[in-house]
């Protein structure tokens, strides 16, 4: 009876985490609106001109081919087109990853894989980021299913099993540069398993599938030193501090206590099977998911160190999703009633934070460039600032007055730090934009400002002063830039015009970084547009 009792538990806590998913998929659906910047960026690039034309366009993005080749082919047409199906489709892959995550956990021997479920299929990140119009949730779909062929090849070597792992390990780094540090993992972890177990004939067909991944890279390695022109100025000094306390203040500590508990329930499993060998199908089974979760969360940090890339959570998920997976094999065997008990907890603790994030708005742009189309005269100027924020807009905005960057950039649909490079070294793009101002204003016009957050009265009396470019800038220098061309352009604003906050229509709560302000300047009283 108790066991009859515990396995309807088991069965109900996974129906429950499973409709749980879903429900957020589907708010995530009706939520998200309009695409923010990156997300544009890849709807951008998947409308290129031609095949050609996108192939040309990687060497300004991160990612290689795959996931805009599939936008491209899946939805063809002109980028203004409904966001509609376009999130269709991002929450589609998100379901294939939450299937996918509840198959592959019963593969390896979990028969209700609550752990997984819980820790990974109702995070509020790994939703909105795998059901984003971006390659991650592609990436982690591939990621997880060659974490499964891998261990099924360890396991029971067969043709079949060594061309899924092949197939999906090219796949998963043809949708992320990054992957190769998973798929490496993957293969040394199921490698050292396999030669523990005194398999040792087994070992080249766990290095193919690595081999094979590596060597589909080989297209990009022009596209990839071109981008080495760029990519310096994202180069920073990592704060782990800030990171953490960014993503409490964001997503709360619940995703914390949750990994935490899980991980004290793996600690203990470790603990009793570390006796029990690996002569045997199941201790080279824990084997390889120890080793692969250890090395990818390990080798997920020391890329972030070493490159110096933002820490934005989405970078760490991959990490997450093998150290996911290794705690819900290395669990399996535990009593159910404990397994149950820490997959509830941590459904409960993650339940209003998950409710939460994924109800935001990923944009308002589409509001800013509706007011805009109403309102703005064609002898109006829209300044955009940060720069960033210019492929969204460029979807959305259809209006007839000119428009600007911060700094005055080439109008581009991509986002092309190499031109922000380039801009670094011109201190002639300031007096451009401040000529154009002038002129909107001695026309008539108004200037419409576009930005991240209201635009307070700058501190300084006078202009502030340009940085000095260094021959190779990096992460550091672009922050200085970023901050004076900003400070600069809302000084320029203050000492002719007056603001007047646009109010845009209500639309729900929307994510920090894309709750976009749009202000109205005009000239002030006696200010006269050539000050």
């Amino acid at each position: 009876m108790d066991a009859a009792k515990t396995s309807f538990s088991l069965k109900s806590l996974t129906a429950a985490l499973l409709l749980w998913a879903l429900l957020l998929h589907g708010l995530f659906l009706v939520s998200a609106g309009a695409l923010w910047r990156d997300e544009a960026n890849s709807v951008n690039q998947a409308a290129a001109a031609s095949w050609t034309g996108l192939w040309e366009s990687l060497r300004y993005d991160s990612f290689p081919a795959l996931y805009a080749a599939l936008l491209r082919i899946l939805l063809p047409g002109s980028p203004s087109s409904s966001t509609s199906p376009l999130r269709m489709m991002g929450v589609a892959v998100g379901i294939a990853l939450l299937v996918s995550l509840w198959q592959v956990g019963r593969m390896l021997g979990s028969r209700f894989p609550v752990i997984l479920l819980a820790l990974l299929a109702i995070d509020p990140v790994f939703i909105s980021e795998g059901d984003s119009i971006r390659p991650y949730g592609i990436g982690l779909l591939c990621v997880l299913w060659s974490y499964c062929a891998y261990a099924k090849l360890m396991l029971k070597p067969s043709l079949s099993w060594l061309m899924v792992a092949s197939i999906f390990s090219v796949l998963a780094v043809q949708a992320g540069y990054t992957a190769a540090i998973f798929i490496g993992a993957l293969a040394l972890s199921a490698g050292i398993a396999v030669l523990a177990s005194h398999s040792r004939g087994m070992l080249w067909r766990i290095l193919l599938p690595g081999f094979l991944a590596s060597l589909s890279l080989a297209p990009y390695i022009h596209t990839l030193q071109e981008s080495r022109e760029w990519i310096s100025v994202l180069h920073y000094e990592v704060n782990w501090g800030e990171y953490l306390r960014g993503y409490l203040h964001t997503h709360s500590a619940a995703s914390f206590i949750a990994w935490l508990a899980a991980a004290s329930l793996g600690v203990y499993s470790v603990l009793r099977i570390c006796d029990r060998g690996v002569d045997n199908p199941e201790g080279a089974l824990n084997v390889y998911s120890s080793l692969a979760a250890a090395t990818g969360v390990i080798a997920q940090v020391l890329f972030v160190q070493m490159m110096g890339i933002p820490t934005f959570p989405r970078y760490f998920l991959p990490g997450l999703l093998l150290a996911g997976l290794g705690l819900e094999v290395l669990t399996r065997d535990l009593r159910p009633s404990i397994r149950a008990v820490t997959a509830l907890f941590v459904m409960l603790v993650t339940a209003w934070p998950a409710w939460s994030w994924v109800r935001l708005r990923h944009s308002n742009v589409d509001l800013v460039a509706r007011a805009l189309d109403d309102n703005a005269k064609p002898v109006d100027l829209v300044i955009i600032s940060p720069w960033f924020l210019h492929p969204s807009f460029q979807l959305y905005y259809r209006g007839q007055a000119s428009w600007a960057t911060v700094p005055d950039l080439p109008h581009q649909s991509l986002t092309r730090y190499d031109l922000v490079r380039e801009a670094m070294t011109d201190p002639e793009r300031e007096q451009r934009l401040q000529k154009r101002m002038k002129q909107a204003l001695s026309n008539g016009g108004a200037i419409w400002f576009v930005s991240q957050s209201f635009p307070e009265r700058p501190a300084e009396m006078v202009l502030p002063a340009a940085p000095v470019f260094t021959v190779r800038p990096g992460g550091g220098d672009y922050v200085r830039f970023r901050s004076y061309w900003e400070r600069t352009i809302i000084f320029r604003l203050y000492d002719c015009c007056k603001p007047v906050e646009w109010l845009l229509p209500r639309s729900g709560p929307v994510w920090q970084e894309e709750n976009l302000v749009l202000t109205r300047w005009q000239l002030d009283g006696g200010n006269r547009a050539n000050k």
